[in-house]
């Protein structure tokens, strides 16, 4: 069973690349264009994967992880943020990782190494809950 990644993204150049690279990797993608869309999406389903960029209009990545850490939505599903930031406060990346953030990638990224983040990251998930 193929296994489902949430990309969350406001730039829809970036939401396709994503999507088809994943897909092209046996992938089942999930996408949403902003953290609200997102939380949503976590309402019905609960994917294996979240891709999230950080900087978004409206409900930012920050915001969107605190929000379904607080309504208990994808449980146990680890988080891969992409993001055009440069610098992380300490606290940002504290917080990040007690709400499940995984790994960051800055953009721009190289395909290759977002495929060998998310094979890590469910690599990483299937030994935790094992």
């Amino acid at each position: 069973m193929a296994k489902t990644i949430l990309v969350v993204d406001d730039e829809h150049d970036t939401l396709q690349m994503i999507r088809d690279l994943l897909e092209g990797e046996g992938y089942a993608v999930l996408t949403a264009e902003s953290g609200a869309v997102a939380i949503e999406t976590l309402r019905g389903e609960t994917p294996d994967l979240i891709i999230l960029d950080l900087m978004m209009p409206g409900m930012d990545g920050f915001e969107f992880v605190r929000h379904k850490s607080k309504e208990g939505l994808g449980e146990g599903a680890p988080i891969i943020v992409l993001t055009a930031l440069d610098t992380f406060t300490y606290s940002d990346m504290f917080l990040s990782e007690m709400l499940g953030v995984c790994l960051f990638m800055y953009k721009p990224f190289r395909a290759a190494r977002l495929l060998e983040n998310v094979q890590e990251a469910l690599r990483l998930s299937r030994a935790a809950h094992a």
